[in-house]
């Protein structure tokens, strides 16, 4: 029973849109309310519909109020966060208490932004070997801050 929704590094909205355009079993739109964010919002290639609402800006910092949010997806942008882990609990505070969150990332992917991190599966760990899910401590996070 999701009605407002984020897509966190939107895009073109394509997953915006398909969010939006939803239906119920029989077939009558599901209303669902998406707030689209990402740094560059290119106006004229992006999906339109009624139901979308494009912010430009960076998504660990949206500015949504918090504990309004039903579902949060990022796919394939929480790599590209300077702090995913900071995201991350931004995310969540901006989530009511039985909302989902939805992430995917490239499969072993590589962070190099000068600050000698490597594999982003030794911060987070999902989908690596034993498909285990989600772990976090407090160690985990010391290059990120």
């Amino acid at each position: 029973n999701f009605k407002n929704v984020a897509d966190m590094g939107c895009g073109y909205g394509l997953d915006a849109a398909w969010l939006a355009n939803l239906t119920d079993m029989n077939g009558r739109p599901r209303d669902i309310k998406v707030t689209a964010i990402d740094l560059t919002i290119d106006v004229e290639r992006v999906a339109k519909h009624q139901n979308i609402t494009y912010k430009q800006g960076d998504f660990s910092l949206t500015g949504i109020e918090s504990n309004s949010l039903d579902f949060v997806n990022a796919h394939n942008s929480l790599q590209l966060s300077l702090s995913p882990f900071h995201t991350l609990l931004h995310w969540h505070s901006l989530m009511k208490t039985d909302a989902m969150l939805l992430v995917s990332i490239p499969y072993n992917y590589f962070v190099d932004d000068h600050r000698q991190i490597q594999k982003v599966d030794c911060v987070y760990n999902y989908n690596c070997g034993d498909h285990s899910g989600w772990t976090f401590t407090n160690e985990d996070t010391r290059g990120w801050e």
